[in-house]
């Protein structure tokens, strides 16, 4: 997911979806790669050190007419606990890097001309916003702490004092698509809400157009071997009506060179083995009634090993 989202079109449109409701307010031709490295050293007294390393999913630089800021997207597949306090130490090694930037470039500035160490005095560090968004694409609903006080017991005589951290997550599962105006970003949302709702069948699928990226990006996040490999064999956008209907006749031909009679049925229960179609889908194709559908997979339940799961409707 990192190198989806690395490209600037797909990562303002993300960024215009979640904060600004879709409101075009960054552009592509805004944005810069920044240096995801947030790794550093921190002195204590005498020689300690302590060393922090760690390394952001991706950062980049937004320089709009309305000024500079650094937006950052963490990818998140499982939920974590303690996500805001992760984001609190990604910004805040963000601006201490800054500091060390200016420090490092001010002190080489003075070097060069007489004088100039008046000025790095006088002069005063101006550090740019940074801002971090966590993109969610499990299947179950974040429950946990989105931020720093949902973490902690905040005694109220204290609350005017005591500093938060917000979190923004977005949970692919159930945000608002409509709010993205890429096709591939919006069909990225719509895909993947689609395989949670029925629990991976592909079928769902058909009618939406994913191009090649975004098919293998659904088929990552989503754990579908299938979508993935659909991607890799596809051109540069996969049809899924099309895709679909090509594994079914593949099974079908399959069948056929094997001398079945019921090349058709075979290829459903192939399909339905992995998960690929529902039972309803299945009962269009073979022509047979979901009833007689489901009649033939508990049939073969035992010899195929096909779950409860597999049989869903």
């Amino acid at each position: 997911m990192k190198d989806y989202w690395r490209n600037n079109r797909r990562f303002a449109d993300l960024i215009n979806g979640c904060l600004f409701e879709g409101e075009q307010v960054i552009h592509a031709e805004d944005l810069a790669a920044y240096d995801t490295d947030e790794s550093t050293i921190i002195s204590g007294r005498g020689e300690k050190k302590m060393t922090i390393l760690r390394n952001r999913d991706i950062l980049k630089m937004c320089v709009p007419e309305a000024g500079f800021v650094l937006i950052g997207v963490e990818n998140q597949q499982k939920v974590h606990g303690y996500m805001p306090l992760r984001i609190a130490v990604y910004d805040i090694l963000d601006y201490v890097k800054q500091q060390r930037q200016w420090e490092e470039t001010a002190g080489q500035e003075s070097n060069q001309k007489k004088g100039r160490a008046r000025q790095k005095k006088e002069t005063k560090l101006k550090l740019i916003p940074v801002y971090s968004l966590v993109v969610y694409y499990g299947e179950s609903e974040w429950k946990e702490a989105q931020s720093l006080w949902d973490m902690m017991d905040v005694p109220a005589y204290m609350e005017p004092y005591i500093n938060n951290w917000n979190c923004r997550i977005i949970q692919v599962r159930s945000y608002n698509r409509e709010f993205f105006k890429d096709p591939e970003v919006y069909s990225f949302f719509e895909a993947c809400q689609q395989l949670y709702r029925v629990k991976g069948d592909l079928s769902a699928l058909k009618g939406i157009r994913l191009t090649k990226e975004t098919a293998a990006a659904v088929g990552t996040v989503t754990g579908s071997r299938q979508l993935i490999e659909l991607a890799e064999t596809e051109g540069g956008e996969v049809d899924m009506c099309m895709a679909l209907d090509n594994l079914i006749n593949e099974k079908v031909s399959e069948g056929k060179r094997e001398g079945r009679r019921e090349g058709k049925l075979e290829a459903c229960i192939s399909l339905l083995g992995q998960g690929l179609i529902s039972v309803s889908a299945a009962a269009q194709v073979s022509g047979l009634t979901e009833e007689e559908v489901q009649q033939e997979l508990k049939r073969r339940k035992g010899s195929s090993g096909l779950s409860e799961a597999e049989m869903r409707v």
